[in-house]
């Protein structure tokens, strides 16, 4: 039932299904009499359900959001308390990193105080994980984007918060990579990185889960640590989600799932 996406819609099938039962019972009634009757009030209890269980889904589906609102809500909170903010944060959730995955990828900097943070697609992630080795007093993110306007953006975003001293950004234009399914960011702007600590992959856009991203784990396999994590995003795709699980079980990464509950976001251990 869940093609009924809109209030509209709901209202207008019912009503459509209201008046074809009304003149479906009547031509029964008139035709087989007292068994043409019973048969349109077999109808009508079958439609009867059918809104019972309509509703009913409707019911569950907004308190499902509004539990995720709520847990939205207090990373927001979770992330003001582990951040020295001077300015708002940025706009999160829909492309941009949600709030609840937001705070775990703070946790990780926090807790493993990684050398290198490598960022796949940049934006707030990068801003928040700069403000924080910042205060930390050690490491650098290196964020690669394929959006000239939008690395320009994010710049601005960190100067505007006083924390581009641990941020380098990249631009990458997407070419054709040998092994990838699509095009990809150019190579070259990670040629000079030789360990990645922490990697997060969240680009370049994958809207039409064609396996856009895939060469983010499988190219930057060789430069991962020992003891490297990843942060894979929007693993709510279908056919990302499971390339993702096969990548790990080819390469011996253990998967906490899920990392965050809005996207699905995975997060990739090294096993042992």
């Amino acid at each position: 039932m869940r093609f009924l996406k809109t209030k509209g819609s709901f209202i207008v099938i019912l009503a459509v299904l209201a008046i074809a039962w009304g003149v479906g019972t009547t031509v029964l009634t008139e035709r087989f009499g007292l068994q043409g009757l019973v048969i349109g009030m077999s109808v009508a209890l079958f439609m009867l359900l059918f809104l019972v269980l309509e509703t009913h889904e409707r019911l569950r589906n907004v308190r499902l959001e509004q539990r995720n609102h709520d847990r939205q809500l207090q990373s927001v909170l979770n992330l003001h308390a582990m951040l020295k903010l001077e300015s708002p944060l940025p706009t999160m959730r829909l492309a941009a990193l949600s709030p609840d995955t937001a705070v775990e990828y703070l946790t990780l900097i926090r807790d493993r105080k990684p050398e290198t943070i490598v960022e796949l697609g940049s934006g707030v992630s990068t801003l928040i994980a700069s403000m924080l080795l910042q205060e930390q007093g050690g490491g650098r993110v290196i964020a690669l984007d394929h959006d000239a306007d939008w690395l320009e953006l994010t710049r601005q975003m960190l100067v505007r918060h006083k924390a581009d001293s641990a941020a380098e950004l990249r631009y990458a234009p997407l070419i054709p990579v040998e092994g990838a399914l699509r095009p990809w960011y150019d190579p070259k702007q990670l040629e000079d990185i030789e360990k990645i600590d922490l990697l997060l992959v969240d680009g370049p856009p994958d809207y039409g889960d064609v396996g856009a991203r895939q060469p983010g784990l499988s190219l930057l396999l060789p430069k991962l640590a020992d003891n490297a994590v990843i942060v894979v995003d929007d693993c709510c795709r279908p056919k990302w989600y499971k390339w993702v699980k096969q990548w790990a079980a080819q390469n011996k990464f253990d998967i906490v799932e899920p990392f965050a509950n809005e996207k699905n976001s995975l997060l990739l251990y090294r096993k042992g």
